[in-house]
């Protein structure tokens, strides 16, 4: 009896085993000392963004990151005695933050409340934190940039922001140099994008002509096609209308062409009659839009809507259809109109310009979020979609419609690691609440019990194909996957043991002909990549081609060894380690010249010292790998080792020599005392030249700044500003 109702509970358990059993537990990188990459610093801009903390910053914060430490994956990120993190935020810096000053207190009021995090207690080690050192250089450029900077949107001028306020003295060149690889976006998926332009009386006929060109300036970097983006557009004034359909175009400069002469109405602001055309006729496959594609509105408007409560609405049912909304407001907003319109984290779905004259600033970023979008899966819309042959990434958004629906993901000749957040609309690796696996033949359910009902949830899908030489898939072609809402299976999981009844556990199913189905703990068959070449080369070390979170490593046999990353890290292809590490497998540069003593001993790499002086060249330094080796590599154009701080320093700053030079004829007096640094603040105004000021650091030493061109330093601010308001001193002349 007890075999017999084994057996039939067993049945019942698999109905339910692919949600219950293999579901993983939530991830947060960002709050792991020492981690790095891409996934986490998109995950901590993506958590300050969203809860309106520098949200305007154009994409400074995340070029910043891949300037500063390209994204933590410099070796030199964590070096010894250094715990700026990421962002590399010097202790003196941290320290400018740590009262949460009347520049600052709103932002560490949302850093408490929202992260739990009391800045005033943080200290420097815990920046190792990505989020921590996130927040720090946030709260630092924000303190120092004070409310009369606005952070420009081209790379040039975020340049000279970083070089005046950030990184003192660097060259501008270098950050233009390194701050466009942070930023770079795929737009080769499926994306139809509709604009909704304001052309009401309000608006003057210049403005209206900026609007033109910088919705021109968006389409233009965009990979129009048919089977890639479209474009179409609304025009409303007094009465909405289409201008072009999705299916109208398909060359991109036609498209421009017809915006740029698209004319001025002159009349009032039909907001909500715009939104429902657009859902209405726009977003229609009549109309060219398409069920497979992500669906984007952009809505720019110089004014308030004639009725807020119809626009609201018709808001809502346009989101309702699965469309992404953002909203751009310039000049005199109604800026609850525009967050109440706007997709949700609406922090990240709002903009906010004084006046057209800026509105070139938030071009790139309009671009590059309008691609990023995540596909809005309705009830009535699956999603369907090809694995490609390296792997597919795909973000949805979406609300569970009751609490008796789940999400089912299919794959065919794929396996797909699935990531789930109730809060971050980019769960990936780094940062995930749940986690999931479905693989041929053995879909994820998904009961997503964490959302609130009416709550968006974040499901990011990775799709890898599994090889053809793989158990039972020789010769398989269909590589798909699907998304869609089922409903939930109505069952309770029990096994009875004599008269009892217990949870089931999944040796209950071994050796039975059901054990197939349990959630598939052996990992997929890969071919062999310790090959006679890569042992010939000394490639020993392998990234696994499926599982990121496993390697492979060989032995001069050519047998391979697949292996976990130890606490699940991820294993990254260029490091050739698991999570992050000072070392890397190869160190790049040249190898250190026989001549010289190897400092890579067993002793120092087990201290975590990886870095040291080259005695030949201030301009270069050794970093050893973790097998030993030793590498020459070279400091940044004028940068010198600097021993103290296991880095390249600006050899300009004499940031490590209290007798800074000061300029001829001038006599400075060291303001960096002990008790000047005790209050917190770290610069003075120079004592002749107001357009340059000092700046203190930790230990006491000062060194001398220049304000950017046409500014002054204003000593009640702490900050430079147009104009000057210092009085002149006769000494200095």
């Amino acid at each position: 009896a007890l075999g017999e109702a084994k057996m039939f509970l067993k049945i019942v358990c698999v109905v339910f085993m692919t949600f219950t059993l293999c579901k993983g537990q939530g991830v947060d990188m960002t709050l792991t000392a020492d981690t790095y990459g891409a996934e986490v610093v998109d995950a901590v801009v993506d958590k300050l963004h969203a809860n309106c903390l520098f949200n305007n910053d154009r994409l400074f914060l995340r070029r910043l990151a891949y300037v500063e430490s390209t994204d933590g994956s410099d070796p030199k990120t964590y070096r010894q005695g250094y715990d700026g993190g990421i962002w590399q935020v010097d202790q003196d810096m941290f320290t400018a933050t740590k009262t949460c000053s009347a520049a600052i207190k709103r932002e560490c009021d949302v850093i408490l409340k929202e992260f739990g995090i009391d800045w005033t207690k943080v200290t420097w080690d815990q920046l190792r934190m990505p989020l921590y050192s996130g927040i720090g250089a946030t709260l630092y450029l924000i303190q120092r940039l004070a409310s009369n900077h606005v952070i420009p949107g081209d790379i040039p001028g975020q340049a000279d922001i970083w070089a005046h306020y950030y990184h003192l003295n660097e060259p501008v060149g270098t950050y233009i140099i390194e701050a466009d690889k942070a930023t770079q976006y795929n737009c080769n998926g499926e994306l139809d994008l509709a604009f909704l332009m304001d052309s009401s009386g309000s608006i003057m006929t210049s403005d209206y002509k900026l609007q033109l060109d910088f919705v021109a300036g968006v389409v233009n970097a965009l990979p129009v096609a048919s089977d890639k983006v479209q474009i179409a557009n609304v025009v409303f004034g007094t009465l909405a209308k289409v201008a072009f359909h999705f299916n109208k175009y398909s060359v991109k400069q036609d498209i421009i062409d017809d915006i740029e002469q698209t004319p001025k109405d002159n009349g009032g602001t039909n907001t909500p009659t715009a939104l429902d055309i657009t859902r209405t006729e726009v977003f229609n496959s009549a109309n060219g839009a398409r069920a497979t594609a992500r669906q984007v509105a952009v809505l720019l408007t110089d004014g308030e809507s004639y009725d807020f409560n119809l626009t609201v609405q018709a808001a809502a049912k346009l989101r309702s259809e699965g469309v992404t909304v953002f909203t751009i407001g310039v000049g005199f907003i109604n800026l609850q109109e525009l967050l109440a319109v706007a997709s949700d984290p609406v922090c990240t779905h709002v903009y906010v310009l004084d006046d057209y004259a800026h509105i070139d600033s938030i071009l790139y970023e309009i671009q590059k979020k309008t691609c990023e979008a995540p596909k809005v899966l309705t009830p009535n819309q699956p999603i369907v979609g090809t694995v490609d042959k390296n792997s597919t990434t795909i973000t949805i958004g979406t609300v569970r419609p009751d609490n008796n629906t789940v999400l089912a993901i299919r794959t065919n000749c794929s396996i797909a690691n699935i990531y789930v957040s109730y809060t971050n609309p980019r769960p990936n690796a780094a940062i995930y609440t749940e986690t999931y696996t479905a693989a041929d033949g053995k879909p994820a359910l998904l009961t997503l019990e964490g959302t609130e009902q009416g709550k968006p949830v974040f499901v990011t899908v990775v799709g890898t194909r599994l090889p053809n030489d793989t158990s039972g898939l020789v010769n398989c072609a269909d590589f798909t996957y699907s998304m869609n809402f089922e409903a939930k299976p109505s069952v309770e999981i029990k096994c009875r043991e004599h008269s009892t009844y217990r949870d089931c556990h999944p040796q209950d199913f071994i050796g039975t002909k059901f054990e197939n189905l349990l959630c598939n703990t052996t990992l997929p068959s890969v071919p062999n990549p310790c090959t006679t070449l890569h042992l010939g080369k000394g490639d020993l070390v392998f990234a696994h081609p499926i599982l990121n979170n496993y390697f492979i490593k060989c032995d001069l046999l050519g047998n391979m060894y697949v292996t976990l990353c130890p606490n699940n890290q991820i294993f990254d292809k260029n490091t050739l380690s698991c999570g992050f590490s000072n070392q890397v497998i190869n160190g790049g540069g040249i190898a250190l010249p026989a001549q010289y003593t190897n400092p890579c001993t067993q002793d120092t790499i087990q201290k975590g010292l990886y870095f040291f002086a080259f005695a030949d060249n201030r301009h270069q330094f050794i970093q050893c790998d973790v097998w030993g080796g030793a590498w020459l590599k070279d400091c940044y154009t004028n940068d010198i080792w600097n021993d103290l701080a296991h880095t390249c320093v600006p050899d300009t700053l004499h940031e490590f020599d209290s007798t800074t030079v000061a300029p001829p004829s001038v006599v400075v007096v060291n303001p960096c005392t002990p008790a000047a640094l005790a209050t917190g603040i770290y610069f003075y105004p120079h004592p002749c030249d107001h357009q340059k000021y000092i700046h203190c650091d930790i230990a006491g030493n000062y060194f001398i700044q220049n304000c950017p061109a046409h500014q002054y330093y204003n000593p009640a601010a702490y900050v430079c500003m147009p104009g000057d308001t210092q009085p002149d001193l006769p000494a200095c002349h």
